[in-house]
């Protein structure tokens, strides 16, 4: 029988991350079957009754045995849990009630159905959840977090690394499976090598780890410009017949057959039919969307406040280290900026004493914030720890988000600003390309595409609105205390 039958589609409750969870790793040879749980869509434990179900506890009707379709909800809860642990707590953002669930009539048994959730944490500004059900036909799960481009406390101490890739998930199964499609990405918000050095090689190992999913170039309709796709972003085209096919092929070397001819193997999927090779899939692409989520937590560094009173230290030392880093990064840009542009330019800037050069302007606040850093270093570590030039020796030995060469896990390439403008931008992008507010469009009518694409999935200026909001109230603040 197959696990489908009769069972609402709910994800089971997923084991806590592990190294091999992050590693990808292929796990064992069967993935843990759908629950059969009679409250399935219930409010979870300690949230009021009356509460919509989250992502973790939503339920949709099940897949038919025969369907080569996948469905992602495994996928989905698994990640809304690990964010909500890692990153959490997880608070739903309200949206309009018309755009957070739209279902086709009741002859078509509500089908197309569409999703949308999002949230905000201590730690991201926003993290979106949206799943498409239309049965056998069409299943999708898009989910994209964005960090808080302000990644320091009260008392200046870094909490996460600000300018942190955007976590991307897309799992597409169309035309009744016979079309699967898996982008995983964390995605840049600058394509300086400064940036993307930071992670790019490390997830690059990680997506060959996935091999096995048909690894396959991006079509150029979508990622023609690929200012928001990493070099090491995994696009895939898993073909579950064929993962059967290899699968049966691996079982046979482990038991001795050196090889199987292949009219046997396309015997493989003779008894299982159209769904041969789809519990594979869900498998390795839960796998993969383990992998990515772990190398995103794992950049974004977040420190929780519920941290012993040594580890806090030690991150407050770190993060001295990190305003220096990240100062002198933002000013080396600005200086670079500036040289290029008066070599660009025929004549020599003319500069009066009413005008500040964007690498004046950089080197100003760059020294204010090293000077406060070196003060509170010094504080903490003694003067002649600091003025020896122990400072990143010291975070080396007391934060172990440090490198080899003691540098702070937080130290960030983009300044608060340029995060949130890039953020913004990436918005821009995605919501003029993106085929799902087509295909919205086409189910429920061109207004309510463009609503839910403004207002939910790409919101205009949204980042940026809310930094000069946060800047706001903390001028309120001074103010206040003068």
């Amino acid at each position: 029988m197959s696990p489908r039958r009769g069972v609402a589609r709910r994800a089971p409750e997923p084991p806590s991350a592990s190294p091999t969870d992050a590693r990808g790793s292929q796990g064992s040879a069967e993935p843990p079957p759908e629950s059969h749980d009679e409250h399935a869509g219930e409010p979870a434990a300690g949230e009021p009754a009356d509460a919509r179900p989250s992502p973790a506890t939503v339920s949709f009707e099940p897949l038919p045995d025969d369907t080569a379709c996948v469905a992602w909800t495994d996928h989905m809860r698994w990640l809304f849990q690990r964010l909500d642990e890692a990153i959490g707590p997880l608070s739903p953002v309200a949206l309009d009630p018309d755009l957070q669930t739209r279902a086709g009539p009741p002859e078509k048994h509500g089908l197309p159905r569409v999703e949308n959730w999002v949230y905000t944490s201590p730690f991201a500004r926003r993290v979106r959840f949206t799943y498409v059900d239309e049965g056998a036909e069409k299943q999708i799960f898009n989910a994209v977090v964005y960090p808080a481009p302000d990644a320091l406390d009260e008392r200046r101490c870094a909490t996460h690394l600000g300018d942190c890739p955007l976590l991307g998930i897309d799992l597409l199964c169309l035309a009744k499976g016979k079309n699967i499609l898996v982008g995983l990405d964390l995605q840049p918000l600058s394509r300086e090598s400064a940036y993307l050095e930071r992670y790019a090689d490390d997830l690059k190992t990680t997506r060959d780890g996935f091999a096995d999913l048909a690894l396959a170039t991006p079509s150029a309709r979508f990622y023609e410009d690929a200012r928001f796709f990493s070099p090491a972003m995994l696009f895939a085209r898993p073909d579950a017949p064929a993962m059967a096919a290899a699968a049966a092929a691996r079982a046979a070397a482990a038991a001795g057959v050196e090889s199987v001819p292949l009219p046997q193997q396309d015997d493989v999927c003779v008894a299982e039919g159209e769904a041969c090779g789809g519990v594979l899939v869900r498998e390795r692409t839960l796998d993969a969307v383990k992998a990515y989520a772990e190398a995103f937590l794992a950049l974004l560094a977040p420190r929780r406040r519920d941290v012993s009173a040594a580890e806090n230290r030690a991150a407050d030392v770190a993060s001295n280290v990190m305003v220096l880093e990240e100062s002198q990064n933002i000013y080396d840009r600005a200086k670079r900026a500036e040289t290029a542009d008066a070599e660009s330019s025929p004549e020599p800037a003319q500069h009066d004493t009413a005008s500040t050069s964007l690498g004046e302007m950089a080197e100003t606040a760059a020294r204010a914030d090293a000077s406060l850093a070196v003060a509170e270093a010094s504080e903490r570590l003694g003067a002649a720890t600091v003025g020896a030039g122990a400072l990143f020796g010291a975070a080396e030995g007391m934060h172990s988000g440090g490198d080899a060469f003691g540098k702070s896990a937080h130290a960030r390439v983009l300044s608060e600003e340029e995060t949130a403008s890039a953020q913004d931008a990436h918005d821009d992008w995605q919501r003029e390309r993106d085929p799902a507010i087509l295909l919205f469009a086409g189910w429920f009518g061109k207004q309510w595409a463009e609503r839910v694409a403004r207002d939910v999935l790409f919101p205009r200026g949204l980042a940026v609105a809310e930094a000069e909001a946060r800047r706001g109230e903390a001028f309120g603040v001074q103010k206040g205390e003068i």
